[in-house]
């Protein structure tokens, strides 16, 4: 048995699955097997993967597309490794990946047994493929956590750790449920907070790996509705360790929810915005929105309520 099994979801990315896979094949680390879930592809994937034959490599073919979150639980339900790492088909994995991070992860474990999972810093390349930033940038990670540390507290304030760039304990992945599947955005945020809550992350504070950009990938959607359930999932973390950046992501949903129609959710967590934080546009937003969507947009450009939140 394999020490670590690799997920890989992947749909309709015949053209750039190849480098994909090919930057596995080229670790340094070779104690690894390989799962692709081909999440209902309907263009080329079948053959491409017919290219790589390996028995480290198996092939999980759903009937039809069900999203990356539920696509990684297959995946996660296959594998029979120790650790489980993720790679995105339209990523490239640099060649001491695995090394790097699965040493710095069992090294962590035995110092402290609370370590649960590790990241590191992965390369986004614009869409010319030039490098357009490193990612966390090591002034966010919070100090001492080069090896490992408490990441709770700044997961909150935002995500700095990428799906391809986590290594996790399958055990720990398997309590605390997976990947959420009622999400279609930001899906690796949440599943790191919910680690993060009871585990201490290990850190590599170095690249390995490089993020394309796609023009249709799942980053490129802003779903109000998966943040608000996100943040509502952590509402007593923010109060304990960050009120007024919990109140943002409130009203950044709240704001966005509202204008697109979607009231009654938009009003809660306005509500809970104004309970993290009592600021004047949070309460004067709350009331605008019982005039409806469209009187909300008009009055939201008149005092300018969109620009109150963090991105």
């Amino acid at each position: 048995m394999s020490l670590v099994s690799i997920v890989l979801p992947t749909y309709n990315r015949a053209h750039v699955l190849p480098r994909a896979i090919t930057s596995i094949f080229r670790q340094n680390f070779s104690d690894w097997e390989l799962i692709v879930v081909d999440d209902g592809s309907t263009d080329d994937t079948r053959n491409v993967l017919q290219l790589f034959n390996c028995p480290k490599l198996r092939v999980v073919a759903l009937e039809r597309n069900y999203g990356p979150a539920y696509a990684r639980n297959v995946g996660i339900r296959y594998a029979k490794g120790e650790i489980i790492a993720f790679q995105d088909s339209d990523d490239e994995w640099l060649p001491d990946k695995l090394s790097q991070q699965v040493s710095t992860l069992l090294e962590a474990r035995n110092a402290v047994n609370t370590v649960g999972a590790c990241y590191s810093q992965v390369v986004f390349m614009d869409s010319d493929s030039t490098i357009k930033k490193y990612w966390p940038e090591l002034e966010e990670v919070e100090e001492g956590s080069c090896l490992f540390g408490v990441i709770y507290p700044r997961l909150l304030k935002g995500n700095i750790v990428d799906t391809t760039a986590m290594v996790v304990f399958r055990d720990v992945i398997q309590q605390v449920g997976g990947f959420d599947e009622d999400l279609t955005y930001l899906e690796d945020w949440d599943l790191a907070l919910r680690i993060a809550k009871d585990w201490e992350w290990a850190f590599v504070p170095r690249p390995t790996v490089l993020s394309y950009f796609s023009p249709n990938g799942v980053n490129s959607r802003r779903d109000p509705i998966s943040v608000w359930k996100i943040v509502k999932k952590h509402l007593d973390g923010y109060a304990v360790y960050s009120p007024k950046r919990g109140a943002d992501w409130c009203w950044y949903a709240g704001d966005l929810l509202v204008k697109q129609g979607h009231m009654k959710l938009g009003r809660e967590a306005m509500r809970n915005a104004w309970r993290l934080s009592h600021q004047k546009h949070i309460f004067l937003g709350f009331l605008a929105s019982h005039f409806g969507s469209s009187t909300y947009r008009r009055l939201s450009e008149l005092f300018s309520y969109s620009r109150r939140y963090s991105k």
